[in-house]
């Protein structure tokens, strides 16, 4: 029984309520008139908005349609709707009606007088307003005072209406050209700009033909590189700029436009067009050539004076040009993707490399060479196992590998018997075919002249050895080539010695980049010298005459014979050892220095290469001269022939080595001269 008796309370107390409400109702609409409470924007055939705080923004010159909310609302209700022009001097009452805005007849009613829907006309706005404020004036009686509806819910904001620079129809289709121009700059600047001069003459020469059209076309403003540089940016700049301030009248300020302008040029204006024009840049640029060239013709007031600038300050354009080293490098890379086999590039390669590689580095080693030793009999066996192998030409040694003294030709054993056991050494012997050797530094360009001559099929690479570690050969070479040196004037040991000097054999390192420094000038014309120089490794030129005529040489080349020759001193056989031993080796050439007339040569010599020479000066020469006719003299300090060699020897400079090392070098000579005989 509670629970029946407590769902009957509720439901009477529900009845209660809606009957107390419908009944105010019925009381308030008996007692009262039209009430409009607010209203909001039903639609409008123009851009229209309501702002963050409520107020409702048409713009001017629009139809639209406006739902206001209320009660017993009808369709003359809009009669009792005005609006008036907001200002600050407004009060709750409305005064002057606005003729801005026009309110069509009738309203269309919804949903039993609660809400309703007004067609309003809006007119334009005055030349100097932007926008302008309205506030709605209502009335509850056809004979009512009017009166402002406040806050914001009553409020009409009309703005000027947005021009367009351009049709917005219009404005799509330039976007879209300007786009398509922009990325043809894009793509240009870096395709032709890519493109260098060399490379266009190469295509031209031995591209396809389609290539080749190409490149002919692209070629006479590809070598206007600034002028076609300064065209292509100026017109890639103009038609950014352009288009980026039709998007922004297009789109509006703000976000949005810079977005879209962002996409549409990096897209389509940078990233398209240079990944094309990266890989076919060829193409594009010749099938756009007339457009390149109008735009040339268009922007030549301003590009034209900025690529001169340009040209006067970088200089003239030249293009890639590749050296030995990058060329063979550039063929390497290269190989994967080129039509050479390995054969070509392999004699390319050799080729390109030919002035820069020496002999030692493609030489054979003797270990790997097939040699035969001088005392070989040409009996079966051996002349069997020279058929074997097949070589033309095979060197005979004597002693060591190392030691190479002949030369044998196949075609030299043509008519020899193997039953009469005849030596090698007698048949070489017979022919005696040269023996060629070249230095191991030797150039590969140098060897292959040699060979183009057809007189040398063979050469023995030898390692240089510095000339001041075989003096003795030194000396004897010296006393042979010149006359001043001879046995008769300085006995050999005498001139060992000198040329055991450490001053005497010198070098100069050759600089390349300033070829005509005093550094590389041996003897200048006109200059006072007092020394004479023997090539031992390298070239020199001399130029000498009135005429200044120039030739070079190379090695065992002398001057300055006559500044040794000038004056030499008397013969001095009378005077004894022990004056000679008086001389000091400063005080003694001092002296003679003094009195000695200066040699002025009258031609230049001018190193072209690194340098290894023999430099002997006058007081140099003389004091040997001098110890030479010393050592010939019978007198001795003790009146006989006593072995006072030694001593006299060290006067020459007070670092000379003991006479142990002299006898040695002799003896070795010695010995040679019997091997040799």
């Amino acid at each position: 029984m509670a629970p029946e008796r407590s769902r009957k309370g509720s439901t009477l107390t529900l009845l209660l309520i809606f009957w107390s409400r419908f009944s105010a109702s019925r009381a308030q609409s008996s007692g009262s008139d039209t009430r409009i409470l607010g209203m909001r924007l039903e639609r409008s055939d123009k851009p229209a908005s309501t702002s963050h705080d409520g107020i409702i923004q048409v713009t001017e010159e629009s139809d639209i349609q406006l739902r206001f909310y209320g009660l017993q609302i009808s369709i003359d209700t809009w009669e009792r709707i005005r609006f008036v022009e907001q200002s600050e001097e407004m009060n709750s009452t409305c005064a002057d009606f606005t003729k801005d805005i026009s309110i069509r007849t009738n309203m269309t009613v919804h949903g039993q007088g609660t809400s309703g829907v007004l067609g309003l006309r809006i007119k334009p706005l005055r030349k100097s307003e932007s926008r302008r404020d309205y506030a709605l004036c209502v009335r509850s009686s056809p004979d009512g005072k009017w009166s402002l509806l406040g806050e914001n819910d009553g409020k009409l904001r009309v703005v000027e209406e947005k021009r367009y620079l351009l049709p917005v129809w219009l404005q799509v289709i330039i976007i879209s050209c300007l786009l398509a121009l922009s990325g043809m700059f894009s793509g240009l600047n870096l395709g032709l700009m890519a493109l260098d001069p060399m490379e266009l003459r190469i295509v031209q020469s031995s591209g396809t033909e389609k290539e080749k059209k190409y490149a002919s076309k692209i070629e006479p403003i590809r070598r206007k590189g600034n002028y076609l540089l300064c065209s292509l940016l100026l017109g890639n700049v103009l038609v950014n700029t352009t288009l980026t301030i039709l998007i922004d009248d297009l789109i509006g300020s703000g976000l949005a436009a810079v977005v879209a302008s962002t996409i549409g040029i990096v897209i389509f204006g940078e990233i398209v067009p240079q990944a094309l024009c990266s890989r076919h840049g060829l193409a594009v640029g010749a099938n756009t050539i007339l457009l390149t060239k109008f735009f040339m013709l268009l922007t030549f007031p301003l590009s034209f004076p900025i690529s001169k600038l340009l040209d006067c300050v970088l200089g003239q354009e030249i293009g890639t040009v590749y050296n030995r080293e990058k060329l063979v490098e550039m063929l390497k890379v290269t190989a994967p993707y080129n039509d050479l086999v390995k054969e070509e590039m392999n004699m390319i390669q050799g080729a390109l490399e030919l002035r820069t590689k020496t002999v030692e580095g493609i030489m054979t080693p003797l270990s790997d060479c097939f040699m035969i030793n001088s005392d070989t009999v040409l009996d079966f066996n051996t002349m069997s196992e020279i058929m074997e192998k097949g070589y033309t030409r095979i060197p005979v040694y004597e002693g060591e590998q190392s030691n190479i003294v002949d030369i044998l030709l196949v075609k030299d054993l043509a008519f020899v018997d193997p039953d009469d056991c005849t030596t090698l050494k007698t048949v070489t012997r017979f022919y005696n075919h040269p023996v060629h050797f070249v230095f191991h530094d030797t150039k590969l360009d140098c060897m292959l002249e040699e060979f183009k001559k057809g007189e040398v099929q063979l050469f023995f690479v030898i390692q240089k050895h510095s000339v001041s570690l075989k003096g003795f050969d030194l000396s004897v070479c010296v006393s042979s080539e010149v006359n001043l040196f001879s046995p008769s004037q300085i006995s050999e040991k005498v001139l060992l010695r000198i040329l055991k000097h450490p001053d005497v054999i010198q070098e100069i390192k050759f600089n390349e980049n300033n070829k005509k420094s005093a550094h590389h000038y041996l003897y200048l014309r006109g200059r006072a010298v007092d020394f004479f120089i023997l090539i031992l490794q390298g070239r020199v030129e001399v130029e000498a005459g009135s005429e200044n005529m120039k030739f070079e040489t190379g090695p065992f080349s002398f001057y300055g014979v006559m500044a040794l020759s000038l004056r030499s001193p008397p013969h001095i056989g009378g005077l004894n050892r022990s004056v000679s031993l008086s001389y000091t080796d400063h005080s003694e050439p001092q002296s003679i220095s003094s009195t000695q007339p200066a040699y002025t040569p009258d031609f230049n010599v001018r190193a072209l290469a690194d340098l290894q020479f023999v430099k002997i000066t006058r007081s140099q020469y003389q004091h040997g001269l001098m110890v030479s006719r010393l050592d010939s003299s019978p007198q001795c300090l003790d009146g006989g022939h006593g072995p006072a060699d030694d001593s006299t020897t060290s006067a020459l400079h007070p670092s000379s080595e003991h006479t142990d090392e002299m006898t040695s070098l002799l003896n070795e000579q010695n010995s040679r001269t019997q091997d040799h005989s």
